[in-house]
């Protein structure tokens, strides 16, 4: 008995001896010396993810500031699916964690809530007193009435407000939803004033968005889906918000030139061509004109010219959604600072480019230097090239097009030559697809392994002649930076290179968090990816999909972490 007592005060003492030096060891941090008000001051500058995953672990006084007094965001984890970008979490789990943290939250990203309603979210709202940023998006329960509903109950210091759920984009046919949008933008006017960021698919009459603009001259970010807005309205609204930056509007009256067909807002003047131009702000950086949700205006039409010849040159991202056109040429000509252009397209069918169309291409990204982000509607080896000798800061590369097609596009003339060009040229890739590349191989993962250290997002979807030893190729270098992996109809890939991706796993660690392989090679790999899914628990392994769905740059959810 003794013996046993005395092993216990051993222990006990033991234990409140670590005890205390792990006490001791927070308090003689320099971080200790700081009080909790100064620590969150430095704190609420990281995203909530970060906060929750990383900074929480240091140590308890941390944890406890992490999950009481910095949750600022509610927003979808990363790399889930498009359809189901919160998983297993419903609507009312969601709601009730947005009342748990009412005191801190300031941004909150309702995506894809297929029960989520009106009235639920208005009783949310009402808790919230320091929410700035609301999105509600792709929620099919939410109609015009609930729009009305929730806009009476918003802050009036909310800077963020998207509200893009209903399948007619912007089309508002009866007399009753034409008045409940009307009552909708006048509620906004009137309690919102202090908007930054606005997007819409619905609008009533255009009379409405004059009386929103005079109120909301701050905005600096604005979208909107409607059929009753024309090329007058694009000058209105650049005439009001003399610091907006970015413009996006979808209206098929974007594709009539003629201003007598325009309906004005503000009567006291109507603009023509040469009037839009001298009305750009000179903050204008984004600009996104559509005459549908799928094709974009044609930038050679006179407003067109008109509006890039004044100000072409301060665009730093342009959306052009479309098949081969002459606004290819005006872009090159007119838009050479560009940082982002989008000009993929959303055809069901495989595009294959013709000599005109890439000697286009060619052109285009010889002048277009300092490109970042590039979506084309197809690619060749000599674009490729032409790619990786002049645009050194290219990070994200698609060109496949997007949206549903029939089959998967076959890029039959890209080859190993263009990646490994595109590779040696471009080492500040962070996201590529070559989906339908069905040419390339084990040549093309050395050339991104070698040079692309930051890739972070590899597609190969229907890369026919991908082996397992190119997988293999890949490991060692891109072990640790790449998050998502795409092998999809990749039918040389087996149960082998799954093995040899566990092998590195278990020696190294990973970054990976999703790996989509066919149905086929999940059935013969399952012990493989039950050991991976041991060591690594974070790991989405998907089966038959990706359902990473790229839309274009402006629809698209991020595509990094960091």
């Amino acid at each position: 008995m003794a013996r046993e007592s005395s092993n216990n005060c051993s222990n006990s003492s033991s234990s409140s001896s670590s005890r205390n030096r792990e006490e001791i060891g927070e308090q003689r941090s320099i971080m200790a010396c700081l009080a909790d008000d100064t620590l969150l001051e430095v704190l609420r500058h990281l995203p909530t993810r970060y906060l929750l995953h990383a900074v929480a672990l240091v140590c308890r006084r941390w944890r406890r500031l992490c999950e009481s007094r910095l949750v600022y965001e509610l927003v979808p984890p990363l790399w889930t699916p498009t359809y189901n970008p919160w998983g297993d979490m419903t609507e009312g789990r969601i709601l009730k964690l947005a009342k748990q943290h009412a005191s801190t939250l300031v941004t909150i990203q309702l995506h894809g809530l297929k029960q989520l309603n009106g009235k639920a979210l208005e009783e949310t709202c009402m808790e919230l007193p320091h929410l700035h940023h609301l999105e509600v998006v792709s929620c099919p329960q939410f109609t015009v009435a609930d729009y009305s509903r929730i806009s009476k109950n918003l802050p009036s210091h909310l800077s963020t407000l998207v509200l893009l759920n209903l399948p007619q984009n912007g089309i508002v046919s009866n007399t009753s939803d034409i008045s409940s949008c009307d009552d909708f933008i006048e509620t906004l006017q009137k309690h919102c004033q202090s908007l930054q960021k606005l997007a819409l698919d619905i609008f009533g009459s255009p009379g409405a968005l004059d009386g929103l603009l005079q109120a909301c001259h701050g905005l600096v970010s604005l979208n909107l889906n409607s059929n009753t807005l024309g090329w007058h309205h694009v000058g209105c609204i650049f005439q009001s918000c003399l610091s907006l930056c970015e413009l996006s509007l979808i209206s098929a009256l974007l594709d009539n030139n003629d201003e007598q067909d325009t309906i004005p807002m503000n009567k006291t003047k109507v603009f023509n061509s040469n009037s839009l131009s001298e009305t750009i702000p000179n903050s204008l950086v984004l600009l996104r004109l559509y005459k549908s949700t799928k094709q974009s205006i044609a930038w050679e039409s006179e407003p067109g010219v008109h509006l890039l010849k004044a100000r072409g040159q301060q665009l730093q991202q342009l959306h052009a959604h479309g098949l081969f056109n002459s606004s290819w040429y005006i872009i090159h000509t007119l838009c050479f600072n560009l940082k982002c252009l989008d000009l993929s397209h959303s055809n069901a069918q495989t595009y294959v480019l013709t000599k005109l169309e890439e000697s286009a291409i060619v052109r285009l990204v010889q002048q277009l230097k300092k490109l970042e982000d590039l979506a084309l509607p197809a690619a060749t080896d000599r674009i490729l090239f032409e790619l990786g000798v002049h645009c050194p800061h290219l990070s994200k590369f698609f060109f496949q097009g997007h949206g549903p097609r029939l089959q998967l596009p076959a890029q039959s003339q890209v080859t190993d030559f263009g990646v490994s060009s595109l590779a040696q040229g471009c080492p500040k890739l962070h996201v590529l697809s070559l989906e339908g590349c069905d040419k390339v191989t084990i040549t093309s993962a050395r050339a991104l392994a070698f040079h692309c250290r930051e890739l972070q997002v590899l597609q190969l979807m229907g890369c026919r002649c991908w082996t397992d030893d190119a997988v293999a190729v890949l490991l060692p270098r891109l072990g640790h930076s790449l998050l998502f992996l795409d092998l999809l109809a990749c039918p040389q890939i087996s149960s082998a290179g799954l093995y040899r991706i566990l092998q590195f796993i278990q020696a190294h660690g990973t970054s990976l968090r999703v790996l989509a392989i066919s149905r086929s090679l999940f059935a013969s790999s399952r012990s493989e990816l039950a050991e991976m899914k041991k060591l690594v628990p974070f790991l989405d392994i998907r089966k038959g999909h990706a359902r990473i769905d790229w839309m274009g740059f402006y629809n698209s959810r991020p595509w990094s972490y960091f």
